[in-house]
């Protein structure tokens, strides 16, 4: 909603920098969960369409997008997402759904029970132990910020809009091109 509040292509495009600069902000503080928020916003269809104001970004913020992409792909099982978490020191705002999904996979993958005698699948248990004790583990410590009444009104105060509404937005900003040829 923020960079689609831009009056002019230009001004869209320093919004997305700013976005950019944020999301690069939460990754060297260890916030995967704002991070993954702020890139699935980028992302999304009503901001990637935006082809004019795409155009205002500088070189390095659209680097730095590449390098926030790449780390949270989901190739090869998130792989550099999981090597950049082995990395964290406390504290840590993990990306949940990674940890979500290992545990889906350990209960859908297998037994509840083990032979005749319906005994515990304790590996299963063990598998999702971990899983668990390795999320709490990144979420022991805390950061330290200065509470800013301001800024608190202003996220208090905003008004969200849904996938639909956002598009429109989009289109009012950024019309459709009309690519019809002339015979």
């Amino acid at each position: 909603q923020y960079i689609l509040s831009g009056h002019s292509a230009k001004q869209r495009g320093y919004f997305l920098m700013h976005v950019i600069d944020i999301l690069v902000h939460c990754l060297k503080m260890d916030n995967f969960h704002c991070s993954v928020a702020l890139l699935s916003s980028i992302e999304s269809s009503s901001i990637t369409r935006l082809k004019k104001s795409w155009e205002f970004i500088d070189k390095e913020p659209l680097e730095q997008l590449e390098e926030a992409k790449n780390m949270f792909s989901s190739v090869s099982n998130w792989k550099s997402y999981r090597q950049r978490i082995q990395q964290c020191i406390v504290p840590c705002i993990p990306h949940i759904g990674v940890f979500l999904t290992d545990l889906t996979f350990i209960d859908d993958g297998n037994d509840d029970t083990l032979g005749p005698h319906s005994l515990l699948n304790w590996k299963k248990l063990t598998m999702c132990s971990k899983v668990i004790s390795d999320l709490r583990k990144l979420q022991q410590g805390y950061y330290h910020f200065t509470v800013v009444p301001e800024i608190q009104l202003i996220f208090s105060k905003s008004l969200t809009m849904n996938e639909d509404a956002l598009y429109k937005r989009s289109l009012q900003v950024e019309p459709r091109q009309n690519n019809t040829n002339n015979k």
